[in-house]
């Protein structure tokens, strides 16, 4: 009797391991727009999971044996227990790698934003700090690249850094908006984080400082217009206290009228405060 329980409770512990890989996959596809390092832990953990359930369908045929629900000779019953155990090792190693991974991750974080030295060149505007939004040309504009001037500046942008350093002309910390794993990468869905870094270099900067974000489409079509706007109301406390200036490239074509008109209530056109200034 005994047996014929244990071999009930293998098969509804079998059932319950595959529904709890179905939901796991579920959870992934939320969990993947965090962050990828987090990612790869959790895609560990889940095969590693699945290898476990697999050794599990091996040992059924010998608890249904036990119970006599089944009939296995003493060879296959040696083999199932032989593949079953070997899925078991398997399932151990992935685990443990897992965690080394996630360990690794966390002991050896670095900062995305090094040692930030000022921008080439003399401090030719003297803007208040806050958010500036401007017209986006496609390229980095003349007048971006001024702004950056003298001050200690990074651009957060979806351009390969290595291409945009060369038009600059001038070594600077770039932060790319992509959906790779790699040293100053930031994944786009990841405004947390991203926040988390351009607020501590507001905060342990001195002098006057410059962000570009030039991505604001992008991010706007991974997060939504909503989470984006909030992102950026959330610097612009952050650049008033701490004597930044951070400019935004849009395409107005790209929004709504209403979406564009809220952008303008809560920021100032670049090229509005410019022309204040020359009158």
């Amino acid at each position: 009797m005994s047996d014929l329980i244990g071999a009930i409770n293998a098969v509804g512990n079998l059932i319950l391991r595959f529904i709890i890989v179905i939901l796991a996959f579920l959870v992934r596809k939320e969990l993947k727009k965090r962050d990828l390092s987090i990612l790869r832990f959790y895609d560990l953990l889940v095969i590693s999971f699945i290898v476990y359930a697999i050794s599990k369908i091996f040992f059924l045929p010998l608890n249904l044996d036990r119970a006599g629900l089944l009939d296995i000779n003493e060879k296959t019953a040696r083999t199932l227990n032989s593949i079953a155990n070997f899925l078991i090792n398997i399932f151990g190693i992935l685990l443990v790698y897992a965690w080394i991974k996630l360990f690794k991750g966390l002991t050896q974080r670095y900062r995305l934003i090094p040692i930030v030295q000022p921008f080439p060149g003399e401090l030719a505007k003297t803007l208040p700090p806050g958010v500036y939004i401007t017209k986006h040309s496609g390229e980095l504009c003349d007048e971006c690249k001024t702004l950056l001037q003298g001050r200690k500046a990074i651009i957060i942008t979806r351009r390969k850094p290595e291409d945009l350093k060369s038009k600059l002309g001038a070594e600077i910390p770039i932060l790319w908006l992509a959906k790779v794993e790699a040293p100053g990468v930031v994944y786009p869905h990841n405004l947390e984080r991203l926040a988390h870094e351009l607020i501590s270099f507001m905060k342990s900067e001195k002098g006057p400082k410059s962000i570009m974000i030039d991505g604001f489409e992008y991010l706007m079509i991974e997060n939504g217009f909503e989470p984006v706007f909030k992102f950026l109301t959330s610097l612009k406390d952050y650049a008033i206290l701490t004597d930044t200036v951070i400019i935004v490239p849009i395409k107005k074509e790209a929004l709504e009228g209403r979406k564009y008109a809220l952008l303008l209530r809560e920021f100032r056109k670049l090229e509005e405060l410019e022309a204040a200034q020359i009158e």
